[in-house]
């Protein structure tokens, strides 16, 4: 909800800031016309006074067509594509946190459960070793030679040296 409510203030923002830039635009240009207008108007007074002080017969300035400047326009913006810029600016910058918080999540996800793999992985190679140990007893010369004294003896208890259980 907050979200829509945030893109539409980004928008109302762009769609002001834009009409601002207009205007400004529009007063710049209409001064700069002005001006063209009077460079225009005042060309031939201006040339004359310059052959005048040149020494040269002013009546040569009147053969002369008054200036015509290029005229000024002011840019304007679409003040509606202004409003959904921004308003889409505000969204994919919603957009692009969320996705961070995502790849963060997603890697501590991936950290713990790589965490969790090794753990079982030292457990299990823990696990492979004790197995080795143990078969390596039961298969040696000494333990074969104590299980058969247990069975031709009496109830003792089957001891293996080196080894406490």
């Amino acid at each position: 909800m907050w979200e829509g409510i945030s893109s539409a203030i980004s928008g109302i923002f762009g769609y002001k800031g834009q009409k601002k830039q207009d205007v400004a635009s529009a007063q710049q240009a209409q001064k700069q016309m002005d001006f063209q207008r009077e460079m225009s108007n005042t060309a031939v007074q201006r040339r004359m006074a310059d052959l005048k002080v040149a020494g040269i017969n002013p009546i040569l300035a009147g053969s002369k067509e008054a200036s015509s400047p290029g005229g000024a326009m002011a840019p304007m913006g679409n003040r509606a594509v202004r409003a959904m810029e921004m308003s889409n600016s505000a969204q994919a910058l919603k957009n692009a946190k969320r996705t961070e918080f995502q790849i963060m999540t997603n890697t501590a996800l991936a950290s713990k459960q790589m965490e969790k793999v090794m753990r079982e992985r030292d457990k299990l190679e823990a696990e492979a070793e004790l197995a080795r140990t143990d078969a390596r007893i039961y298969n040696s010369d000494e333990f074969r030679k104590l299980r058969k004294i247990k069975l031709f003896s009496d109830n003792s208890p089957l001891k293996i040296p080196g080894v406490s259980r």
